[in-house]
């Protein structure tokens, strides 16, 4: 059954015709902070607030938190209600899964059933099929260049975002644009369909441009957030460590103040105690000073906005992956 598209109140703004963002790439230097200790990492993935952003201003009908326990369900549903006083659905995750389920809500009843009704149907497909996706897509407000390009991607990216991420920023070798951080709270939840995706861009500076008079505090720390090195578990994304105070000081080395870890992956425990990480072809080598202390190989990849990290190799490594060798 192909999925309808959202009804809502209308139609959906299209996202290249904002033109109430004016400058934001000077907003986003004036906003950043200089002391590495005031960034702070919420609950992002449970409820974005750039999502409700959007969905406030009818940019996106319906929103997604994925993967929660009870603890957190009941969180989400009591944060859905004071924000949008909107609705709340829940549909389980498979079995392999058990007890998590994901949360999608919004200001209509309708349309938050009829996503639920999708991504039951998405979740328990064997395969990743093209119309499912791209309706979930359009209930979220997702660009239709990413969920195209989505529905090409081959199954083994499909299924491990991960190194989907790792061979999109391996895409660009150069500086891209800090907003597209995938790891901040400020880009709506999707794989770009590239690594400066316009539409993507375009979708980020409206949520800013409303969180800038709606929440400025927490827009000045995700602005922040994006513009440093990130540490991301391949296999358990989207776990991360943030690198306060990242800097190369010399090609394939990043010296950092602090360590800030989201997500479950215990080894992210390890990068909290060093200052240090050598970079090389998927081998992360972690010092405290001149002291090795851990070392992870093929486990995890860096985003950096400044350049991409053995792209060669990541881009080899992800094709080997994704054809069985």
């Amino acid at each position: 059954m192909t999925a309808p598209l959202p009804t809502g109140k209308g139609p959906l703004p299209t996202v290249t015709a904002i033109t109430a963002v004016g400058s934001m790439m000077e907003l986003f230097w004036c906003c950043l902070p200089k002391d590495p200790d005031s960034v702070v990492i919420s609950n992002r993935f449970a409820i974005e607030d750039s999502g409700l952003a959007l969905m406030r201003h009818g940019m996106r009908p319906v929103g997604l938190a994925e993967c929660l326990g009870p603890a957190s369900c009941a969180e989400g549903e009591d944060r859905v209600r004071k924000a949008l006083g909107g609705k709340a659905a829940f549909v389980r995750r498979p079995a392999d899964q058990p007890g998590l389920v994901d949360l999608l809500y919004g200001p209509e009843e309708a349309d938050v059933r009829e996503a639920a009704r999708v991504l039951d149907e998405l979740l328990q497909a064997k395969t990743h099929r093209p119309d499912l996706i791209k309706g979930m897509g359009a209930y979220l407000g997702y660009p239709a260049c990413c969920l195209e390009a989505f529905c090409e991607l081959n199954e083994f990216e499909k299924r491990n975002l991960g190194w989907a991420y790792a061979r999109l920023r391996a895409e660009c070798p150069g500086p891209v644009d800090p907003r597209q951080n995938p790891f901040t709270g400020l880009k709506p939840y999707h794989l770009p369909c590239g690594p400066n995706c316009a539409e993507t861009l375009a979708l980020i500076d409206a949520a800013a441009c409303f969180m800038s008079s709606e929440a400025p505090a927490m827009l000045t720390n995700e602005l922040a957030i994006s513009t440093c090195p990130i540490v991301f578990s391949l296999g358990s994304f989207p776990s991360f460590s943030l690198l306060l105070g990242g800097k190369e000081q010399q090609p394939g080395t990043l010296t950092y103040q602090r360590a800030i870890a989201f997500g479950g992956d215990p080894a992210f425990a390890l990068l909290a105690k060093g200052n240090r990480l050598e970079i090389h072809e998927g081998d992360l080598s972690l010092f405290s000073g001149n002291v090795p202390i851990g070392r992870f190989v093929d486990q995890f990849a860096v985003w950096w906005w400044r350049k991409a990290f053995d792209h060669e190799y990541w881009l080899g490594e992800v094709m080997r992956r994704a054809h069985g060798h």
